[in-house]
């Protein structure tokens, strides 16, 4: 799109756009930011003419509704954000980096999803072991201390191998 073809409001006044081409690039942004200046501007008519509008035609309903619909699409964007964000801190502490970026082709939502599901079966399978050690101690008549050096030192006391040899017996 040419840009030479529009007209941009400057003063109250349309003037034609400048050429980019035949502009350096310095010249090319600082007519970016005068362009983005005067939309600034020109949003800010908008919001004024709206803002009378309003005022002047209280009665209308539309305008209400729509207002009452934009405030509502504006706290659901933000809810929608907030839970993407929590969604991100969540997978990265389950992940950390290894769940990835998020791309058309990789989601670190359910890389921290199977992540997870990995780490819960890997701690029933720690807790099957810890069960059957518990179990060995008990029929060891060994004490389950929350030092485990204790616990290895009277596992080592019943394995001893008189006291094998009258279990085994």
């Amino acid at each position: 799109m040419n840009v030479a073809n529009y007209c941009f409001p400057t003063n109250n006044a349309f003037t034609p756009a400048p050429s980019m081409e035949k502009l350096t690039i310095q010249a090319q942004k600082e007519e970016i930011q005068k362009l983005t200046a005067q939309l600034a501007e020109v949003q800010a008519d908008n919001a004024m003419i709206l803002k009378v509008f309003t005022q002047t035609h209280p009665g209308n309903s539309l305008r209400k509704e729509l207002e009452g619909l934009e405030r509502s699409l504006e706290q659901t964007i933000i809810a929608r954000d907030n839970a993407e964000e929590w969604a991100d801190k969540l997978a990265y502490t389950i992940g950390g980096e290894d769940i990835g970026e998020h791309s058309s082709c990789n989601n670190p939502w359910a890389n921290a999803l199977d992540i997870s599901v990995q780490l819960l079966t890997e701690l029933e399978q720690l807790r099957k072991v810890r069960d059957a050690a518990e179990e060995f101690f008990k029929s060891c008549n060994i004490e389950i201390h929350e030092d485990p050096l204790n616990s290895w030192w009277e596992l080592k006391q019943a394995l001893a191998p008189a006291k094998v040899g009258e279990r085994l017996g």
